[in-house]
C-alpha cells in the first residue's frame, strides 16, 4: 500500500482537519472579498459518466460557484487539471487550482 504522505505530515503536525493555507486564503477573502460566502472543505456531489463523485475543494465560493483547491508538492498537475475538467463539466462549478509553487500564491504557505 502507497503511503500516505498528506496525511501522515498532517498527524505529525497535529493538524488533522485544516491546513494553515487553508486559513490564510480564507482571512484573503475575509479582507479583500467580505461580502462573498465563502466556506472550507465544502462537499460536492454529482455524477459523471454514471459514477457518483464527492470531490472536497479546500475552500469554495458560494456566490460564485467556484472551487478552490491547494496544492502542495505531492499533487500531480496532470491528475488535478483531469479533476478540473471532470467537475467543470458536470456540475456548474468553477475550479482554480493553486500550487505551492505560483509565485501569485506562494505567500499562502510561507510560515512567517
Amino acid at each position: 500500500m502507497k503511503p500516505n504522505y498528506a496525511k501522515r505530515n498532517m498527524r505529525l503536525a497535529n493538524n488533522t482537519a485544516y491546513r494553515p493555507e487553508q486559513f490564510r486564503l480564507q482571512d484573503f477573502f475575509k479582507i479583500y472579498a467580505p461580502n462573498i460566502h465563502i466556506q472550507l472543505e465544502y462537499v460536492i456531489h454529482f455524477n459523471c459518466e454514471g459514477r457518483n463523485i464527492t470531490r472536497i475543494p479546500d475552500l469554495v465560493d458560494l456566490d460564485n460557484k467556484i472551487a478552490y483547491f491547494l496544492n502542495g508538492e505531492i499533487h500531480s498537475p496532470k491528475k488535478d487539471y483531469y479533476n478540473k475538467l471532470e467537475i467543470e463539466s458536470s456540475t456548474s462549478w468553477k475550479v482554480e487550482n493553486i500550487y505551492k509553487d505560483d509565485a501569485n500564491w506562494c505567500w499562502l504557505w510561507n510560515d512567517s
